[in-house]
């Protein structure tokens, strides 16, 4: 049977009902949810981690917790240098960096597994299944 792992960035408390969307949407489908949030911005400014308190702060979530795994770091970007021309590169390093702080729980939970999707995806971006 295959099994589909949806990771995904997690930044702001705002991000709450798109996080339901996309549970709800996912439903049975996902085998689990995956979700990396930092407690600094790509630009290296500190915001905080917000996650667990909006899953456990809302009854709704209820139905998906035994499936998701969290994944909270505290990995301080480089600020953006707005010299360089390179700006947008600058930010996708930062993004690249934290999603991969969820490869090496998927490759141990997984990597055994004969028939695994892994989606990379943001939390406002859903699988209607």
């Amino acid at each position: 049977m295959t099994k589909i792992v949806d990771t995904f960035l997690f930044s702001e408390p705002h991000e709450k009902e798109a996080l339901l969307i996309k549970f709800i949407l996912g439903g049975e489908a996902i085998t689990e949810w995956v979700i990396v949030e930092n407690e600094y911005t790509f630009q290296g400014e500190h915001k905080g981690v917000f996650a667990q308190q909006v899953l456990d702060s809302d009854e709704r979530f209820a139905p998906f917790r035994d499936r998701i795994h969290l994944i909270s770091a505290s990995l301080q970007h480089p600020p953006i240098d707005y010299t360089r021309k390179d700006i947008d590169t600058q930010g996708m390093d930062s993004e690249r960096r934290q999603r991969s702080l969820a490869q090496k729980y998927i490759v141990e939970k997984y990597g055994h597994e004969p028939d695994i999707w892994v989606l990379l995806s943001d939390a406002d971006e859903v699988i209607d299944f």
